[in-house]
């Protein structure tokens, strides 16, 4: 029994090494981005800081997140089971060839932890109908129009609700500029967690579908379909949006594949995109993301939550 722990460990790490860096790599996706979009559409600075800053708590808030690193370590030692189940059920992957170790005993680690991640962290991350039921993209490109179209329902779920509450002015801006970064970020994952399951997640999945650069179409689909989300909910609040420049979708893409080897390195080369776009100072994700949470921001993203676990439930 004393080894048990140990292998586990051994075996389990590769693929609970994606569950720590997926927060980072997306942050490209969820904050970065997202804050650029939001600014082209037509967002003063503070409002799209909101809905960036609510895009990215989404990954890191204890009721929202689908890592839940945490929770699943407890999960794994609360039932003692679970450690040999996924060494044995794991083992069997990568003897029949189904996937890399890795992979293999990252998805069986997700499986047996899947109970203790909330399940509105699952309904926002993986939107599909039941755990088991491989996500779906709300918008796709159709291959012979080249046109986006609508995909699943479930993905565009709570960013339907924020258009509605835009629509009819709620008065509560702050909770519904989270409620619409929430949504965006469901929208988001819906196209780039496109296959998986929220029971097998994609802990230890190579290439990381978090990461931006290692699917170009998806990442720049995913920034068109935000993009034009933002527009349209600009127009609703005042009537009217701002355009990107004409080949933002390059801009976008080099900005994407300009990869250094740290996360630093991404703030860094995102810092230096946004002062040459909006001609503003800034601090970068570090500083925007503090500046956000100084401000009260988490406040209105709690109210925006309740909104959103009243529509999954």
């Amino acid at each position: 029994m004393r080894l048990v722990l140990p292998a586990a460990l051994a075996l389990a790490l590769p693929g609970c090494a994606g569950a720590f860096r997926g927060p980072d790599t997306c942050m490209e996706i969820h904050f970065d981005a997202t804050y650029a979009l939001a600014r082209w559409a037509g967002w003063p600075a503070e409002e799209a800081l909101a809905i960036a800053s609510a895009d990215a708590w989404t990954d890191l808030h204890p009721d929202t997140t689908s890592v839940a690193t945490e929770r699943r370590l407890l999960a794994g030692l609360v039932i003692p089971v679970a450690i040999p189940w996924v060494l044995c059920a794991g083992t069997a992957d990568v003897v029949a060839g189904d996937a890399g170790p890795g992979r293999a005993y990252g998805r069986r680690v997700a499986e047996a932890t899947a109970w203790a991640v909330p399940a509105t962290g699952h309904r926002l991350h993986f939107p599909a109908v039941g755990l088991r039921s491989p996500v779906l993209p709300a918008f796709y490109l159709n291959p012979v129009s080249g046109e986006i179209e609508y995909g699943s329902a479930e993905g565009r779920r709570v960013l339907e609700r924020a258009f509605l509450d835009l629509q009819s002015h709620d008065e509560d801006l702050e909770a519904t500029l989270a409620l619409l970064g929430i949504g965006l970020h469901t929208l988001q994952d819906s196209i780039k967690h496109r296959g998986y399951t929220a029971a097998q997640g994609h802990i230890g999945a190579e290439p990381n579908p978090d990461s931006p650069c290692c699917d170009a179409g998806a990442a720049i689909l995913s920034a068109e379909v935000t993009l034009n989300s933002l527009r349209y909910a600009r127009r609703l609040v005042a009537g009217s949006s701002g355009r990107p420049p004409r080949r933002w979708r390059e801009m976008i893409r080099r900005v994407f594949h300009d990869h250094g080897p740290s996360v630093e390195d991404a703030e860094r080369r995102w810092a230096d995109f946004v002062r040459e776009q909006f001609q503003e100072d800034s601090p970068g994700r570090t500083g925007l993301l503090a500046r956000w949470r100084e401000s009260g921001g988490e406040e209105p993203f709690g109210r925006a939550l309740q909104k959103v676990e009243d529509l999954l439930r």
